[in-house]
């Protein structure tokens, strides 16, 4: 019986011992059993498509338009100034409509995003009246305007489509640094059936004259500086005066110009003040709409490091992150967008990850499903822990869902 308890005994030892020799601890591998992400693998997850005659053909059309009819929150990360992307949001805007989206957001301030609601108010003119719009508020030393994200004539053709299908526009981001004089033209034009017009024109004259000198000189070293020469100017602080407690929109517009100064004031030491103001304001609005609109979707099209659904907005969880979080909450979808320029007036870029980039077509539209990847990586099929480019593909795999990359961008032409 004795020798019968020592065998199993030992039978039990041999067997564990097995265990742990064949595949480590728990059937674990180890490291250097899972192979290093190479491009076959990149290579299952690739696909192509273009735009010809405002229509997307090829395998990675299908891609897209699932990702569009399959979402309520598509969040587009972008490279700013690009003439590409802004081809893409236009050719984007009919699939957005036929799909149900109700909101299109955009990173501008909320006081801008009502003012491209007038300007495209009729939409065939909208060109032409962004056009008057930037030649009025151009700022020569810097080469802007007030609105950002809305300089040239392929945003305004963007614009365009977007206010053929009677989407809401909403700015969920500070209002820009040059936006100060368009607002103070509106505050005073609200003004123009009271008595003293006369005297609050004449204030705002005054004011808007000491900010234009402040713009001729501005550079890119002193432009937060001067926003305390601004707002502290006795003309400034006079004209601020002319306005009541009680006048609602006036004082509206003051304080979302004083939390933006404060934020620009700011930038160079926290950028979470940013990224918590763009949450803010997405979420109040959208909580407001969605009592009245529950099947509504959401088009949010912003600077791709506020995209990911991760904290690579300079270790903050941005709007991106928001809609992911939303979207986990409620059961529904949010899917994140990288697009990321590989060639740019014709210089290639060699600083991102090459695992990627090595799929670039100059004349088509690339798309990496990163959903497909994050799978994979998830399952330990294959690992990016020994890989060159770790950084970028572990930034990109893991906040967002699919990359794009243009086909040879270009800065666009300037709409004044």
């Amino acid at each position: 019986m004795k020798n019968s308890k020592n065998k199993v005994r030992f039978l039990c030892i041999a067997l564990f011992v097995a265990m742990i020799s064949s595949t480590n601890l728990f059937g674990q591998k180890s490291l250097r059993d899972i192979p290093v992400l190479d491009s076959l693998t990149v290579a299952n997850s690739v696909s192509y498509f273009d735009i010809k005659d405002n229509s997307f053909e090829g395998n990675g059309a299908a891609v897209l338009k699932d990702a569009v009819s399959s979402s309520k929150f598509l969040v587009l990360g972008e490279n700013h100034n690009s003439k590409q992307i802004s081809i893409l949001t236009k050719n984007l805007v009919p699939l957005l409509d036929q799909s149900g989206y109700k909101v299109a957001s955009f990173e501008v301030g909320p006081h801008s995003a009502e003012k491209l609601k007038e300007l495209s108010s009729n939409p065939v003119q909208t060109l032409e009246s962004l056009k008057a719009f930037n030649k009025e508020y151009f700022i020569p030393s810097m080469e802007m305007s007030a609105i950002p994200m809305f300089f040239y004539v392929d945003d305004a053709n963007f614009l365009e489509e977007f206010a053929d299908t009677k989407m809401d526009f909403w700015g969920i981001d500070q209002e820009f640094f040059f936006s100060v004089v368009f607002l103070g033209d509106e505050m005073v034009a609200s003004k123009s059936n009271d008595a003293n017009y006369k005297e609050i024109k004449a204030a705002w004259g005054k004011a808007r004259a000491s900010i234009e000198a402040e713009f001729e000189n501005i550079d890119n070293n002193n432009s937060n500086s001067m926003l305390t020469s601004i707002y502290e100017h006795e003309d400034f602080k006079n004209f601020e005066k002319m306005f009541d407690a009680d006048d609602h929109y006036a004082q509206d517009v003051l304080k979302k110009l004083y939390d933006s100064w404060y934020i620009y004031e700011k930038s160079n030491n926290s950028h979470e003040d940013r990224v918590n103001y763009i949450r803010s304001n997405f979420l109040n609005k959208y909580e407001a709409f969605e009592k009245e609109n529950k099947d509504a979707r959401y088009f949010i099209k912003i600077g791709s490091k506020h995209a990911a659904t991760t904290s690579i907005s300079f270790d903050c969880y941005d709007i991106g992150a928001l809609t992911h979080e939303i979207a986990e909450i409620e059961q529904v979808k949010s899917t994140n967008i990288i697009i990321s320029r590989a060639t740019y007036e014709g210089k290639d870029f060699k600083d991102r990850a090459q695992t990627f980039l090595d799929f670039h077509q100059t004349d088509s539209w690339t798309v990496i499903d990163l959903r497909k990847l994050r799978e994979d990586l998830n399952a330990n099929k294959f690992q990016i822990i020994t890989h060159p480019d770790y950084q970028d593909l572990n930034r990109m795999i893991k906040g967002f869902d699919l990359l794009i990359f243009p086909p040879a961008d270009e800065k666009p032409e300037f709409n004044r």
